[in-house]
Protein backbone atom coordinates (compact mmCIF):
# COMPACT_ATOMS: atom_id res chain seq x y z
CA UNK A 1 0.00 0.00 0.00
CA UNK A 2 1.03 3.61 -0.32
CA UNK A 3 1.28 3.92 3.49
CA UNK A 4 0.78 1.79 6.54
CA UNK A 5 -2.76 1.61 7.92
CA UNK A 6 -3.75 1.22 11.56
CA UNK A 7 -7.49 0.45 12.03
CA UNK A 8 -8.61 0.33 8.38
CA UNK A 9 -11.73 -1.34 6.99
CA UNK A 10 -11.59 -3.69 4.02
CA UNK A 11 -14.64 -4.90 2.08
CA UNK A 12 -15.25 -6.89 -1.09
CA UNK A 13 -16.58 -4.99 -4.10
CA UNK A 14 -18.98 -6.43 -6.71
CA UNK A 15 -16.12 -6.84 -9.24
CA UNK A 16 -14.03 -8.93 -6.77
CA UNK A 17 -11.74 -6.04 -5.95
CA UNK A 18 -11.06 -5.11 -2.32
CA UNK A 19 -11.59 -1.60 -0.96
CA UNK A 20 -9.08 -0.59 1.74
CA UNK A 21 -10.13 2.54 3.55
CA UNK A 22 -9.44 4.60 6.64
CA UNK A 23 -6.95 3.94 9.36
CA UNK A 24 -3.88 5.93 10.33
CA UNK A 25 -0.29 5.74 9.19
CA UNK A 26 0.66 5.61 12.87
CA UNK A 27 -1.21 4.98 16.10
CA UNK A 28 -1.86 8.62 16.94
CA UNK A 29 -3.38 11.26 14.70
CA UNK A 30 -2.16 10.99 11.10
CA UNK A 31 -5.11 9.58 9.16
CA UNK A 32 -4.98 7.93 5.76
CA UNK A 33 -7.21 10.14 3.63
CA UNK A 34 -6.84 8.33 0.29
CA UNK A 35 -8.66 4.99 -0.15
CA UNK A 36 -7.00 2.21 -2.13
CA UNK A 37 -8.40 -0.68 -4.15
CA UNK A 38 -6.67 -4.03 -4.46
CA UNK A 39 -7.19 -6.05 -7.65
CA UNK A 40 -6.50 -9.74 -6.93
CA UNK A 41 -6.29 -10.83 -10.57
CA UNK A 42 -3.27 -8.58 -11.19
CA UNK A 43 -1.98 -8.26 -7.60
CA UNK A 44 -2.03 -4.48 -7.94
CA UNK A 45 -3.27 -1.51 -5.92
CA UNK A 46 -4.66 1.79 -7.17
CA UNK A 47 -5.29 4.91 -5.15
CA UNK A 48 -8.69 6.63 -5.25
CA UNK A 49 -7.14 10.10 -5.39
CA UNK A 50 -10.50 11.64 -6.27
CA UNK A 51 -12.08 10.35 -3.07
CA UNK A 52 -10.00 11.94 -0.33
CA UNK A 53 -11.70 12.00 3.06
CA UNK A 54 -9.60 14.90 4.38
CA UNK A 55 -12.35 17.52 4.06
CA UNK A 56 -15.21 15.22 5.05
CA UNK A 57 -16.98 14.59 8.35
CA UNK A 58 -15.52 11.08 8.36
CA UNK A 59 -14.47 8.67 11.10
CA UNK A 60 -11.22 7.10 9.92
CA UNK A 61 -10.84 4.31 12.49
CA UNK A 62 -12.69 1.23 11.25
CA UNK A 63 -15.27 3.17 9.21
CA UNK A 64 -18.57 1.38 8.62
CA UNK A 65 -18.63 0.54 4.93
CA UNK A 66 -21.24 -1.52 3.06
CA UNK A 67 -21.36 -2.55 -0.59
CA UNK A 68 -24.73 -1.16 -1.69
CA UNK A 69 -27.23 -2.56 -4.22
CA UNK A 70 -26.38 0.29 -6.61
CA UNK A 71 -22.78 -0.99 -6.83
CA UNK A 72 -21.32 1.87 -4.82
CA UNK A 73 -19.98 1.76 -1.26
CA UNK A 74 -22.11 3.29 1.47
CA UNK A 75 -20.52 4.91 4.52
CA UNK A 76 -22.89 4.73 7.52
CA UNK A 77 -20.62 5.94 10.34
CA UNK A 78 -19.45 6.08 13.07
CA UNK A 79 -19.59 9.79 12.17
CA UNK A 80 -23.02 11.31 11.71
CA UNK A 81 -22.66 12.13 8.00
CA UNK A 82 -23.57 9.33 5.57
CA UNK A 83 -22.67 9.17 1.88
CA UNK A 84 -21.89 7.02 -1.16
CA UNK A 85 -18.43 6.34 -2.58
CA UNK A 86 -18.00 5.53 -6.27
CA UNK A 87 -14.88 3.35 -6.54
CA UNK A 88 -14.58 3.55 -10.34
CA UNK A 89 -11.43 5.11 -11.75
CA UNK A 90 -9.93 7.57 -9.26
CA UNK A 91 -13.06 7.46 -7.12
CA UNK A 92 -15.53 10.14 -6.05
CA UNK A 93 -17.95 10.97 -3.22
CA UNK A 94 -21.59 11.86 -3.62
CA UNK A 95 -23.26 14.57 -1.48
CA UNK A 96 -23.66 13.60 2.14
CA UNK A 97 -26.67 13.57 4.46
CA UNK A 98 -26.94 13.91 8.24
CA UNK A 99 -27.84 10.46 9.58
CA UNK A 100 -28.66 11.84 13.06
CA UNK A 101 -27.02 13.96 15.75
CA UNK A 102 -24.98 11.07 17.18
CA UNK A 103 -21.25 10.50 16.73
CA UNK A 104 -21.42 6.76 17.35
CA UNK A 105 -17.85 5.80 18.27
CA UNK A 106 -17.68 2.01 18.64
CA UNK A 107 -21.35 1.57 17.97
CA UNK A 108 -22.30 -0.81 15.18
CA UNK A 109 -23.96 -0.99 11.76
CA UNK A 110 -25.42 -4.04 9.99
CA UNK A 111 -27.03 -4.64 6.59
CA UNK A 112 -30.03 -6.70 7.68
CA UNK A 113 -31.64 -6.70 4.23
CA UNK A 114 -30.30 -6.08 0.75
CA UNK A 115 -30.95 -2.33 0.90
CA UNK A 116 -31.51 -1.66 4.61
CA UNK A 117 -29.17 -0.94 7.53
CA UNK A 118 -29.59 -0.91 11.29
CA UNK A 119 -27.26 1.49 13.13
CA UNK A 120 -27.23 1.38 16.92
CA UNK A 121 -25.45 2.57 20.06
CA UNK A 122 -21.94 4.01 20.36
CA UNK A 123 -20.43 7.09 21.88
CA UNK A 124 -21.26 6.37 25.52
CA UNK A 125 -24.52 5.52 27.30
CA UNK A 126 -26.46 5.48 24.04
CA UNK A 127 -29.35 3.10 23.36
CA UNK A 128 -30.67 4.87 20.26
CA UNK A 129 -30.95 3.26 16.83
CA UNK A 130 -31.91 4.23 13.29
CA UNK A 131 -32.61 2.37 10.09
CA UNK A 132 -31.30 3.54 6.71
CA UNK A 133 -33.07 2.62 3.47
CA UNK A 134 -30.76 2.52 0.43
CA UNK A 135 -33.45 1.57 -2.10
CA UNK A 136 -32.99 3.17 -5.52
CA UNK A 137 -29.70 4.65 -4.37
CA UNK A 138 -31.34 6.82 -1.74
CA UNK A 139 -30.47 7.44 1.92
CA UNK A 140 -33.72 7.50 3.89
CA UNK A 141 -33.12 7.59 7.65
CA UNK A 142 -35.85 6.55 10.10
CA UNK A 143 -35.62 6.50 13.90
CA UNK A 144 -35.87 2.94 15.25
CA UNK A 145 -36.97 1.70 18.63
CA UNK A 146 -34.15 2.11 21.17
CA UNK A 147 -32.26 -0.81 22.64
CA UNK A 148 -33.05 -1.81 26.21
CA UNK A 149 -29.54 -0.73 27.24
CA UNK A 150 -27.06 1.93 26.27
CA UNK A 151 -24.10 0.23 24.61
CA UNK A 152 -20.64 1.12 23.31
CA UNK A 153 -18.05 -1.50 22.23
CA UNK A 154 -20.83 -4.04 21.67
CA UNK A 155 -21.19 -6.45 18.75
CA UNK A 156 -24.15 -6.88 16.38
CA UNK A 157 -24.59 -10.20 14.60
CA UNK A 158 -27.12 -11.10 11.90
CA UNK A 159 -28.95 -14.37 12.61
CA UNK A 160 -30.19 -16.97 10.08
CA UNK A 161 -33.81 -15.94 10.66
CA UNK A 162 -33.02 -12.34 9.69
CA UNK A 163 -32.99 -10.92 13.22
CA UNK A 164 -30.03 -9.06 14.75
CA UNK A 165 -28.40 -10.19 18.01
CA UNK A 166 -26.58 -7.53 20.06
CA UNK A 167 -24.33 -8.44 22.96
CA UNK A 168 -21.78 -6.88 25.26
CA UNK A 169 -20.66 -3.30 25.46
CA UNK A 170 -20.71 -0.86 28.36
CA UNK A 171 -22.56 2.30 29.30
CA UNK A 172 -19.54 4.49 30.04
CA UNK A 173 -18.15 4.44 26.52
CA UNK A 174 -14.65 3.90 27.92
CA UNK A 175 -12.61 1.30 26.09
CA UNK A 176 -11.07 -0.46 29.06
CA UNK A 177 -13.97 -0.39 31.51
CA UNK A 178 -15.72 -3.55 32.65
CA UNK A 179 -17.40 -1.81 35.61
CA UNK A 180 -20.36 -0.60 33.52
CA UNK A 181 -20.67 -3.71 31.36
CA UNK A 182 -23.98 -4.79 29.87
CA UNK A 183 -24.31 -8.56 30.33
CA UNK A 184 -27.83 -8.94 28.89
CA UNK A 185 -28.11 -9.71 25.20
CA UNK A 186 -30.97 -8.49 23.07
CA UNK A 187 -32.45 -9.31 19.69
CA UNK A 188 -34.00 -6.91 17.17
CA UNK A 189 -36.83 -8.12 14.93
CA UNK A 190 -36.88 -6.25 11.59
CA UNK A 191 -40.55 -7.10 10.96
CA UNK A 192 -41.86 -5.63 14.20
CA UNK A 193 -39.01 -3.22 14.87
CA UNK A 194 -39.01 -4.39 18.48
CA UNK A 195 -36.14 -5.43 20.77
CA UNK A 196 -36.36 -8.26 23.29
CA UNK A 197 -33.81 -9.15 25.95
CA UNK A 198 -32.30 -12.63 26.03
CA UNK A 199 -29.81 -14.57 28.20
CA UNK A 200 -27.14 -12.85 30.25
CA UNK A 201 -23.48 -13.53 29.58
CA UNK A 202 -21.35 -14.31 32.61
CA UNK A 203 -18.29 -12.46 31.23
CA UNK A 204 -18.11 -8.79 30.14
CA UNK A 205 -17.45 -8.27 26.44
CA UNK A 206 -16.22 -4.79 25.68
CA UNK A 207 -13.34 -3.26 23.71
CA UNK A 208 -11.51 -5.84 21.55
CA UNK A 209 -14.29 -8.41 22.00
CA UNK A 210 -15.75 -10.35 19.08
CA UNK A 211 -18.98 -12.15 18.21
CA UNK A 212 -19.27 -14.50 15.24
CA UNK A 213 -22.15 -16.51 13.82
CA UNK A 214 -21.23 -20.20 13.65
CA UNK A 215 -22.50 -22.51 10.89
CA UNK A 216 -24.73 -24.28 13.43
CA UNK A 217 -26.59 -21.04 14.22
CA UNK A 218 -24.95 -20.39 17.59
CA UNK A 219 -22.88 -17.26 18.37
CA UNK A 220 -19.25 -17.46 19.51
CA UNK A 221 -18.38 -14.54 21.80
CA UNK A 222 -14.86 -13.94 23.08
CA UNK A 223 -12.23 -11.50 24.27
CA UNK A 224 -12.28 -8.01 25.68
CA UNK A 225 -9.55 -5.85 27.18
CA UNK A 226 -6.24 -6.47 25.50
CA UNK A 227 -4.49 -3.21 26.33
CA UNK A 228 -1.30 -4.87 27.51
CA UNK A 229 -1.18 -3.26 30.94
CA UNK A 230 -4.87 -3.83 31.72
CA UNK A 231 -5.63 -5.69 34.92
CA UNK A 232 -8.72 -7.20 33.28
CA UNK A 233 -8.13 -8.99 29.99
CA UNK A 234 -10.90 -11.40 29.06
CA UNK A 235 -9.19 -14.43 27.56
CA UNK A 236 -12.28 -16.66 27.57
CA UNK A 237 -14.95 -17.52 25.04
CA UNK A 238 -18.63 -18.35 25.46
CA UNK A 239 -21.30 -19.73 23.16
CA UNK A 240 -24.75 -18.13 22.95
CA UNK A 241 -27.68 -20.37 22.00
CA UNK A 242 -30.34 -18.17 20.34
CA UNK A 243 -33.97 -18.89 21.31
CA UNK A 244 -34.71 -20.42 17.88
CA UNK A 245 -32.61 -23.47 18.80
CA UNK A 246 -35.08 -24.55 21.52
CA UNK A 247 -38.54 -26.06 21.49
CA UNK A 248 -41.26 -23.52 22.15
CA UNK A 249 -42.95 -25.64 24.85
CA UNK A 250 -40.68 -24.34 27.59
CA UNK A 251 -39.05 -27.74 28.13
CA UNK A 252 -35.55 -26.39 27.46
CA UNK A 253 -34.99 -29.17 24.92
CA UNK A 254 -33.35 -28.42 21.60
CA UNK A 255 -35.73 -28.15 18.66
CA UNK A 256 -35.70 -30.50 15.69
CA UNK A 257 -33.80 -28.82 12.88
CA UNK A 258 -34.22 -28.83 9.12
CA UNK A 259 -31.39 -30.69 7.44
CA UNK A 260 -29.70 -30.03 4.10
CA UNK A 261 -28.65 -33.42 2.72
CA UNK A 262 -27.08 -32.18 -0.50
CA UNK A 263 -26.74 -29.06 -2.60
CA UNK A 264 -24.29 -27.00 -4.62
CA UNK A 265 -20.87 -26.03 -3.32
CA UNK A 266 -20.79 -22.92 -5.51
CA UNK A 267 -23.38 -20.80 -7.31
CA UNK A 268 -23.47 -18.25 -10.10
CA UNK A 269 -25.81 -15.29 -10.03
CA UNK A 270 -29.53 -15.32 -10.87
CA UNK A 271 -29.69 -19.09 -11.36
CA UNK A 272 -31.92 -21.81 -9.90
CA UNK A 273 -30.33 -24.52 -7.74
CA UNK A 274 -31.71 -27.52 -5.88
CA UNK A 275 -31.29 -28.52 -2.24
CA UNK A 276 -32.23 -31.95 -0.92
CA UNK A 277 -34.05 -31.28 2.33
CA UNK A 278 -36.30 -33.82 4.12
CA UNK A 279 -39.70 -32.22 4.76
CA UNK A 280 -38.80 -29.39 2.43
CA UNK A 281 -42.41 -28.17 2.43
CA UNK A 282 -41.80 -26.88 5.97
CA UNK A 283 -38.95 -24.61 4.86
CA UNK A 284 -39.90 -20.95 5.16
CA UNK A 285 -36.75 -19.25 3.94
CA UNK A 286 -33.30 -19.77 2.42
CA UNK A 287 -30.65 -17.19 3.21
CA UNK A 288 -26.97 -16.41 2.73
CA UNK A 289 -24.74 -14.80 5.39
CA UNK A 290 -21.02 -14.20 4.65
CA UNK A 291 -18.33 -15.69 6.84
CA UNK A 292 -17.61 -13.12 9.53
CA UNK A 293 -14.60 -10.85 10.07
CA UNK A 294 -15.29 -8.72 13.11
CA UNK A 295 -13.26 -6.25 15.16
CA UNK A 296 -13.94 -3.10 17.19
CA UNK A 297 -17.75 -3.49 17.10
CA UNK A 298 -17.97 -3.84 13.30
CA UNK A 299 -18.31 -7.00 11.22
CA UNK A 300 -16.87 -6.22 7.79
CA UNK A 301 -18.87 -7.59 4.82
CA UNK A 302 -21.70 -8.78 7.10
CA UNK A 303 -25.09 -8.82 5.33
CA UNK A 304 -28.26 -10.86 5.07
CA UNK A 305 -29.22 -12.09 1.61
CA UNK A 306 -32.71 -13.63 1.44
CA UNK A 307 -33.23 -15.97 -1.50
CA UNK A 308 -36.49 -16.74 -3.28
CA UNK A 309 -37.86 -20.31 -3.33
CA UNK A 310 -39.57 -20.95 -6.70
CA UNK A 311 -40.66 -24.50 -5.85
CA UNK A 312 -40.76 -27.15 -3.12
CA UNK A 313 -41.57 -30.85 -2.94
CA UNK A 314 -41.57 -33.20 0.04
CA UNK A 315 -37.82 -33.76 -0.28
CA UNK A 316 -36.38 -30.97 -2.42
CA UNK A 317 -36.56 -27.25 -2.88
CA UNK A 318 -35.36 -24.91 -5.58
CA UNK A 319 -33.80 -21.60 -4.63
CA UNK A 320 -32.70 -18.76 -6.85
CA UNK A 321 -29.18 -17.46 -6.24
CA UNK A 322 -28.63 -13.72 -5.70
CA UNK A 323 -29.56 -11.62 -8.68
CA UNK A 324 -26.17 -9.95 -9.02
CA UNK A 325 -22.86 -9.23 -7.29
CA UNK A 326 -24.11 -5.92 -5.92
CA UNK A 327 -26.59 -7.77 -3.71
CA UNK A 328 -24.09 -10.48 -2.75
CA UNK A 329 -20.45 -9.59 -3.46
CA UNK A 330 -18.30 -12.58 -4.50
CA UNK A 331 -16.97 -14.76 -1.73
CA UNK A 332 -17.83 -17.54 0.70
CA UNK A 333 -21.17 -17.59 2.48
CA UNK A 334 -23.11 -19.74 4.91
CA UNK A 335 -26.32 -21.00 3.29
CA UNK A 336 -29.11 -21.64 5.82
CA UNK A 337 -32.59 -23.04 5.41
CA UNK A 338 -35.07 -21.99 8.10
CA UNK A 339 -38.30 -23.86 8.82
CA UNK A 340 -41.76 -22.48 9.61
CA UNK A 341 -40.94 -22.50 13.34
CA UNK A 342 -37.91 -20.28 12.71
CA UNK A 343 -35.36 -23.04 13.36
CA UNK A 344 -32.28 -22.91 11.09
CA UNK A 345 -30.36 -25.79 9.59
CA UNK A 346 -26.64 -26.23 9.98
CA UNK A 347 -25.26 -24.09 7.16
CA UNK A 348 -23.54 -25.26 4.02
CA UNK A 349 -20.45 -23.21 3.11
CA UNK A 350 -20.79 -22.20 -0.52
CA UNK A 351 -18.90 -19.97 -2.93
CA UNK A 352 -20.93 -17.20 -4.53
CA UNK A 353 -19.82 -15.66 -7.84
Amino acid sequence: MAEGRWYPTTITLPNKEILIMGGSSNSTTIHNFIPEVYKPSTNTLRQLSGASTQALNFAHLYPWLHTAPNGKVFYSGPGNHIMYLNTSGQGSWEPHLNRDSQWRSYGSSVMYQASRLLVMGGGGNNNTAVTVNLSAGGMQVTPANPMSFGRTNHNATILPNGEVFVNGGNTSGLNFDDSTSVLSGEIWNPSSGMWRTVANASVPRNYHSVALLLPDGRIWTAGGGGCGTCTINQQSAQIFYPPYLFKKDGSGLLADRPRVVSGPSSVLYNTDYTLTVPNATLVKRVALIPLGSVTHAFNMNQRYVALSIPSKTSSELTFKSPGNSRIAPPGYYMLFVVDSAGVPSVARIIKVG
